[in-house]
């Protein structure tokens, strides 16, 4: 199981008007920054880089990469089921009912 979330880093109003525009949110109301943070059944505590607050959780789901990283984790860390080495499937659980 992997549970992924985004979440916001306020930002100031920047004077720059490209600036102000791509790190804006309507949802927050507020100029900001979005990183995502996950954790792991194992215990493993995952942060990526932050996006700009103008991304859609639907843009930021498509592109950030995170299925495929945790994908590439499931490959190296076979299972033992039967005597046979088997990708542990995993499931991603979402706040606010948000899919990936």
């Amino acid at each position: 199981m992997f549970f992924w979330d985004v979440t916001n880093i306020p930002a100031c109003q920047f004077s720059d008007l490209d600036l102000n525009r791509i790190t804006y949110t309507n949802y927050y109301n507020s100029n900001c920054f979005k990183g995502g943070v996950g954790v792991q059944l194992c215990g493993w505590i995952l942060v990526a880089p932050l996006w700009t607050g103008a991304v859609s959780d639907t843009d930021y789901n498509k592109r950030a990469g995170y299925l495929r990283d945790q994908d590439e984790f499931a490959q190296k860390d076979l299972v033992n089921v039967d005597g046979t080495l088997t990708v542990f499937v995993f499931t991603n659980i979402y706040d606010k009912g948000l899919r990936g």
